[in-house]
């Protein structure tokens, strides 16, 4: 696998991280999503749905950056706001990131919101995950 964009996208998949991470279980819905959002074309990396224990639902934004690359907080705001105008958009849009770095991943969850009528990213949390190494 890759230590580019698509192969940490393709190890979080297999290795199902994003249950764990966000403590729901995620639904792979559809890679590189594009859409336009405030006249500027966005892409998202991948999107995923999942369903709480109340019935809410919730889609996942996820933005993935392989090692050496950086993480992009216009990207971030622009990949929520496209989800969040969506006709049929769930109950609620969690940002989130993967970022390849030295062989660990590592994942984010960002809040996107307005403040003072601008958007606004704010880190909620990171979690590193590392591979063990079979011997």
């Amino acid at each position: 696998i890759g230590e580019d964009e698509q192969g940490v996208l393709t190890q979080v998949r297999y290795a199902g991280l994003l249950d764990d991470f966000t403590g729901l279980e995620a639904y792979h819905l559809t890679s590189h999503l594009r859409f336009r959002v405030r006249g500027r074309e966005a892409e998202l990396d991948d999107l995923y749905v999942s369903e709480d224990e109340n019935g809410g639902h919730h889609a996942l934004a996820v933005e993935a950056k392989g090692d050496g690359e950086t993480l992009n907080r216009n990207q971030l705001i622009r990949n929520t706001r496209g989800i969040e105008n969506k006709s049929q958009y769930p109950d609620s849009v969690r940002t989130l990131a993967v970022k390849l770095h030295e062989g660990d991943i590592y994942l984010f969850e960002f809040d996107v919101h307005e403040q003072d009528g601008k958007d606004r990213v704010d880190m909620d949390r990171v979690w590193k995950y590392e591979f063990g190494q079979e011997g």
